[in-house]
């Protein structure tokens, strides 16, 4: 039976390490959606549940507007995971349909299934970047993040940037002042508030990388992420916009903890289709934007 095979189950904290440490050690589509702090930030907001089949972590999200949708990376189990899908989605009557799904994947499927329907998704598409271009800031194109820094340092000639774990209740009073003015709306917006509080109370568990920016000893910034294979996921960037130059240089400083050698990209996720952050992103000059796409596939294609 179907059910003895896929069953679909919560996805809570307490899985953290075990699924981490058995599932998401590799990330050859370089997108935030597969990496740790990206799934678990956003788990609550997409009622994420997950199940395992064939060596692999197949999770159940359900989208704003109840539409049910699921994810998988892409390997040699492909066929096997996509019939058992067919078959939960059959029996429970509902749509297969596939979200987050990269160029290499869309490329599978359009070799393997006869029926599908894709959409791209250039909202969610993230932006790549190489590391050491966030690091030296060479060359006209960031002749302006060079100025903006000069003027940084000008203004804040005491800042200190610190590596490693921040005190709980430091990092707090600096969201609370962060956030006190910002009359936040936007549901997206409202989820990222609150799980970038439950990261930096959680730090042992979440265990991404983190850098603070001190100006005579209180927290002006706050940077944090994680890596896996040859990219840098930033999770975090938030900063008191009061100092003119602040983001370039905390983006430059999280940056520069990552040896280029080995970890040659930092992929600064996607822009939610706020044009103003688009804006911001493409200021850095991305080597590149990884693609996603929506894909529902037949059940039972004629």
């Amino acid at each position: 039976m179907l059910s003895e095979q896929l069953q679909f189950q919560p996805l809570e904290l307490s899985e953290y390490s075990k699924l981490t440490s058995t599932y998401l050690q590799h990330n050859p589509s370089r997108i935030c959606d597969w990496s740790p702090g990206s799934i678990w930030m956003w788990r609550d907001y997409f009622h994420m549940e997950y199940a395992e089949l064939n060596e692999t972590l197949i999770f159940k999200l359900k989208y704003p507007g109840g539409i049910t949708a699921f994810s998988f990376q892409m390997n040699e189990n492909y066929s096997k995971i996509i019939q058992k899908l067919k078959e939960y989605c059959h029996c429970c009557e509902t749509p297969l349909v596939l979200c987050l799904v990269e160029q290499a994947f869309l490329e599978k499927i359009r070799i393997e299934e006869h029926c599908y329907h894709e959409k791209e998704e250039h909202d969610w598409f993230d932006y790549l970047y190489r590391t050491s271009d966030l690091q030296n800031y060479t060359g006209k194109h960031y002749a302006t993040q060079r100025n903006h820094i000069h003027a940084f340092i000008r203004d804040v000639p005491e800042i200190v940037v610190t590596e490693g774990r921040i005190d709980p209740a430091e990092a707090k009073a600096f969201l609370d002042e962060f956030y006190a003015e910002k009359h936040i709306t936007d549901p997206i917006e409202q989820e990222e508030k609150v799980k970038t509080y439950e990261v930096f109370r959680m730090q042992e568990l979440y265990n991404l990388r983190t850098i603070a920016l001190r100006s005579r000893g209180k927290i002006i910034g706050l940077a944090a992420g994680e890596a896996q294979d040859d990219t840098v996921f930033e999770h975090i960037e938030k900063a008191m916009d009061q100092y003119t130059g602040i983001y370039p240089y905390l983006a430059q400083s999280f940056a520069k903890l990552w040896d280029p050698e080995v970890y040659q990209y930092i992929n600064r996720e996607e822009d939610c289709g706020d044009l103003g952050l688009r804006y911001s992103k493409e200021k850095y000059r991305p080597i590149a934007k990884l693609s996603k796409y929506t894909v529902e596939i037949c059940h039972n294609p004629e």
